[in-house]
Parts: C-alpha cells; structure tokens; sequence
C-alpha cells in the first residue's frame, strides 16, 4: 500500500501551475481557505487516487482538483464506487447497474486558435464569447465520447450495457459567471439559440415567447459543430453530462448543490431518475420526431448560517 502523503502541497518547488502555486504559498483568506478545503478532500480522496496523482497536482490543479471534488461529493451520497485504472475516473456500482463517470475540465483554448475564448479583461467591457465557450464544452464531449468510450468499449473496460457520464467542470472555459437561464451546458446538446419574444402587432403586447432554434456553431474556419447532441441517436451510448463551476475557492457548503445533471432522452442505457438528486435535474422528453420538452427539477439544499 502507498504511504499517505499528509500534504498535497510540496513546498520549495515552483510547480506547473500558477493556482497551485498561488493556493499553497497564498497568506489571504482566500487561499488558506483554498488549501484547508483541498487539503480535507485529500484525506477523503487518497485510497481513491492513482500513483501520479500528486504529481499531476502540480501540472494540472483544477482538473485533478475537479475529479476529487467529484469522488468525494458521490462518497458523501454513500455510493459505492471506484477509481480504476486505465478507464473512466469513477465506477459507481448502483443496484444492479454500473455507471462509469468521466470528469474534463476544458480550458478557453489556446489563445493563438481564432475559436478559443478571449480571456477577460477586468474594467473593460466586454461582450459575452457564449459561443466561443459552447464550443470549448463541445470539444470536452467530443474528447471523452467520440475518442474515449469507444476505446473503452472496444477493450472491454466498459460494457455495452453500462452507463456512461460525461462530467465536465467549466470553470476554466471562460466567463463562468456570466452565464444565463437556459445554461450554456444546456446549449452545447440541444439546439436553443436566443429567447425572443411574440409581439402583438396592433396592442405591442407580448403574446408569446419561444428561443431560436440554433442546430449548429459555425467556427471561424466555416465549419458547423452540431448541437443536438442528445437530439441524435450518434449519442445513445452517452447517458448523460454532469456540469459544474466549482473550484477550490468557490464551492457549496452541501457538496453537489452546485450541479447540473441532464439526461440525455435517448440514452441506451439511461440513468435511474432517482440516481442523484443534487443540484438542478434536467429531463428532456421526446413528444414526437419535431418536438421535445425540456423540464427541471431544482434538488438545492439551503443550509441555514446559524
């Protein structure tokens, strides 16, 4: 058995990643707070982590810290589960189900690609690169769908009956907090463009509103990235995506409050409706082959500051 390493932050090196650097080396509140809640997750986390984890710490913070915040949130559910390697992060097993759940924090993209999100700039204003950011999402889905599950699959990591998650963190894609109702993540798998509005043409009265039917992102090079991912039987071996901002500084008191669960409504082998019912629910329904239906169920947990 490994010997338990008590700190994750190695002190005297100047690691890869600034927020490492900045979270372990930081005197304000802010990042002490940072480091004691990444440090509590490791306690939680360590028999779950693979040899190189700490290592990896110092190359890639916020992706590692995502998929330890992820283990230890579907731990505190009381699931059963595991981190084997090679394959997916995390094996839950559920009642007579196995539900694999890959987690991908996705960057803004490299700055020199005409499509990648625009880093912000404070005290200048600036519009909001929402398809920009789609598109960083939609790259994630296509990292850990298209190319992964499959090899997955094909080497008998995951059976055909198997569920599979995709879990992505989108903190680091870019303008996290300028996000809006329906969610970007949302946006990337089904086609909802901008909400408009029905108006009245003699009174001026709203009559009705509806969102633009968007089916596709056009980049910069001309071509279109669809999204009617979870419209498109492409995507029946895709159970569902699991979306979340947090990080080390910014998290719920409860673990989970902050996500996002969708269903996808052709899933091959969906997840059970009563599998985690934290944060907000998404559950799109099929009416016919023009029409869908896209309800929620809000599972936030509001813990009173005594």
């Amino acid at each position: 058995m490994r010997q338990f390493v008590e700190s994750l932050f190695v002190e005297a090196i100047k690691a890869e990643d600034i927020e490492y650097n900045n979270i372990r080396d930081g005197e304000w509140p802010p990042a002490l707070a940072a480091k004691q809640f990444t440090e509590e997750l490791w306690k939680t986390y360590y028999p779950y982590a693979d040899a190189h984890f700490t290592r990896e710490l110092q190359k890639t913070f916020h992706a590692r810290f995502w998929e330890m915040y992820l283990t230890c949130t579907f731990l505190e559910q009381g699931f059963k589960l595991s981190c084997p390697k090679p394959g997916p992060d995390i094996s839950i097993d559920y009642s007579d189900k196995k539900i694999w759940i890959e987690a991908i924090a996705p960057t803004g993209g490299d700055q020199s690609k005409p499509d990648s999100v625009p880093e912000m700039e404070f005290g200048v204003v600036q519009g909001v690169p929402t398809d920009q950011v789609i598109l960083r999402f939609r790259s994630a889905i296509c990292e850990k769908f298209e190319k992964k599950y499959f090899d997955y699959l094909t080497k008998g990591i995951i059976l055909p009956t198997d569920s599979y998650v995709i879990a992505i963190n989108g903190k680091r894609a870019g303008f996290p907090y300028a996000d809006y109702d329906p969610p970007r993540i949302l946006r990337a798998l089904f086609p909802i463009g901008h909400e408009e509005v029905i108006l009245d043409w003699e009174t001026g009265k709203i009559v009705d509103t509806r969102y633009q039917y968007k089916p596709n992102i056009k980049k910069v090079s001309g071509a279109d990235v669809s999204t009617i991912v979870f419209l498109s039987s492409e995507y029946e071996n895709l159970s569902a995506v699991l979306f979340s901002n947090v990080d080390a500084a910014n998290h719920p008191r409860k673990f989970g409050n902050d996500f996002i669960l969708i269903h996808n409504p052709l899933a091959k082998n969906p997840l059970p409706k009563d599998f985690l019912k934290l944060g907000r629910e998404y559950l799109p329904r099929i009416l016919d082959d023009k029409r869908y239906q896209i309800s929620f169920i809000d599972h936030i947990e509001i813990k009173q500051i005594v």
